[in-house]
């Protein structure tokens, strides 16, 4: 039996008319209140104008997709080949058989035809909608990514999503890091002028730039767990951009977030090994809206200040505007193409921290915040934000309990991106050979001519094990890898010493930023 279940209609909705009933003297309704009052009045709102004015329509959950290309032509032809093949059942002969062949060909060619033109009218609508494209691609995939069984700690598979969720959420609370000591200031390599960059963030939160951001809103994207959904918030912007702009204005100037904006649904995302291994498994957070759009504008400020003194490591790729794969891979590339020319070889670390979004510190974030000129309300709001989250996973509808988020950032967050790449910052200080960075993808390399080039580059990984211990953001060992390019040298084995020293595995392949790099450096795997 088919399973049914209900949702809301949002494409034949009447948006004036719930934009017309969402202008309300909100600075008189706002007048006297907290910022979780003023939140929890405006979501009511919004979701009882949801109820009253959005139709419900019923769905199928397992009914079969039909193939979008068919034409109702080619539809009458299939119904015109199906009476040919009853017809050709009935009375048997030749000439409804070549009757019936004729008919059948025909759909045949149709449904190509059919099926071509589709294609081509999909491909000439991706530009500037790559969603829209991955979306085909993963519909074409004949193998899934979804999330099925997982193993327990006791090594057996789990047999319900329910169970699934479970066994992820208790795995994803186990990597948190428990810090206890803040780190002494003094030991933050950084510019001797960067803490007296104070950061004088002048942040527009009117009605007009809140209205800017949520007409840019994407409609196909996920609400959070306060189900205030992008596409109400983009249709009816000019009506409830009066009062986000007062919540936005008032937890900022108070430094609180409100608690719906710290609850999080993780959905579990499929990265790469096992898939019965919990650890291959990505959190991704939805989050409120509303909460992503103040976010941006706090980032905007934010990049504002450190580029204008460039703080930012040139070396760093991820999440960078002008940055991206390709320039980390080119740059890389290129030095090591041009160690080759010269004669020479390269020794290439591949370094992987332990759950790294996860596993960031609070505290230690926030002192190298300070460290960058980020402080008063700016910092104040974002401690708030980082601190007393909770969090649950979600897995076809099922979920865990929630749970506190003890460390880390949001991954699914905006600011998330910007703060961990601010923790990671000051890497390149720690060592004297060449580096290039993508968010938390790292690779250490060194020119090989003697074991002494071999010998600095295991210095560099003793500096990189010194600065993850005492920021405990921690290096997984059995996924850190070393690459020789080019060479036969006789070079020193590396160790990496976190809690156990361990030799790192040599390979000939590594599967960098989604491109295979191998020790000739030669194109044939892609």
């Amino acid at each position: 039996m088919p399973e049914f279940r209900q949702k809301l209609d949002r494409p034949r909705t009447d948006w004036k008319r719930i934009g017309i009933k969402c202008l309300k003297k909100w600075s008189l309704k706002f007048s006297h209140v907290s910022v979780e009052q003023m939140r929890t009045k405006f979501k009511t709102t919004v979701n009882d104008l949801e109820q009253q004015y959005i139709p419900e329509k019923i769905y199928t959950m397992n009914r079969k997709r039909k193939c979008k290309w068919i034409t109702k032509a080619t539809v009458n032809q299939i119904k015109e080949r199906e009476r040919a093949w009853k017809q050709y059942r009935q009375f048997p002969s030749g000439r409804n058989f070549e009757n019936y062949k004729q008919i059948r060909n025909k759909v045949v060619s149709m449904i190509r035809s059919d099926e071509e033109e589709y294609n081509s009218r999909i491909l000439m609508g991706f530009k500037g909608k790559p969603k829209r494209f991955y979306g085909h691609m993963r519909r074409l995939q004949t193998v899934k990514d979804n999330v099925s069984a997982v193993k327990r700690p006791s090594g057996e598979l789990t047999t319900t999503d329910q169970q699934v969720a479970d066994v992820l959420g208790n795995f994803f609370q186990s990597v948190f890091t428990k810090e206890d000591e803040v780190q002494d200031q003094s030991k933050v390599v950084h510019d001797d002028d960067t803490a007296l960059r104070t950061a004088n963030l002048n942040i527009d939160f009117s009605a007009e730039a809140v209205v800017n951001k949520l007409q840019r809103l994407q409609p196909d994207k996920s609400a959070g767990p306060d189900n205030l959904h992008p596409v109400l918030l983009r249709n009816c912007a000019a009506a409830v951009a009066e009062p986000l702009s007062i919540i936005f204005k008032k937890s900022f100037e108070t430094g609180h977030v409100p608690l719906d904006w710290k609850t999080a649904n993780i959905v579990p995302i499929y990265k790469k090994g096992s898939k019965t291994d919990p650890a291959n498994y990505r959190p991704v957070s939805l989050t409120s809206v509303p909460c992503k759009i103040m976010e941006s504008f706090i980032k905007e400020a934010l990049l504002k200040h450190l580029n204008q003194f460039n703080m930012i490591s040139q070396l760093q790729h991820g999440f960078i505007e002008g940055k991206s794969c390709l320039t980390n891979l080119l740059e890389s590339l290129e030095c090591w193409t041009k160690a080759l020319d010269e004669g020479y070889g390269v020794d290439v670390l591949y370094l992987d921290y332990r759950k790294a979004f996860d596993s960031v510190p609070h505290k230690r974030l926030l002192q190298k915040l300070t460290l960058y000129g980020i402080n008063g309300s700016t910092l104040i709001w974002i401690e708030n934000f980082l601190t007393l989250r909770t969090t649950r996973v979600g897995v076809r509808g099922y979920f865990s309990g929630w749970f506190q988020v003890l460390s880390g950032v949001p991954q699914g967050s905006v600011l998330g991106p910007l703060l961990f790449l601010l923790f990671v910052n000051e890497l390149p200080s720690w060592i004297v050979n060449s580096m290039r960075m993508f968010a938390d993808d790292t690779k250490v390399w060194a020119y090989i001519r003697s074991t002494e080039d071999s010998q600095s580059l295991q210095k560099d990984l003793d500096s990189l094990t010194t600065w993850s211990n005492e920021w405990l953001l921690h290096f997984n060992p059995d996924k850190c890898k070393i690459m020789h390019i080019g060479h036969k040298f006789d070079t020193k084995y590396y160790m990496l010493d976190d809690s156990r020293k361990v030799e790192l595995q040599s390979t000939s392949v590594e599967k960098d930023l989604g491109v295979f790099t191998t020790d000739n450096l030669k194109p044939s795997l892609q």
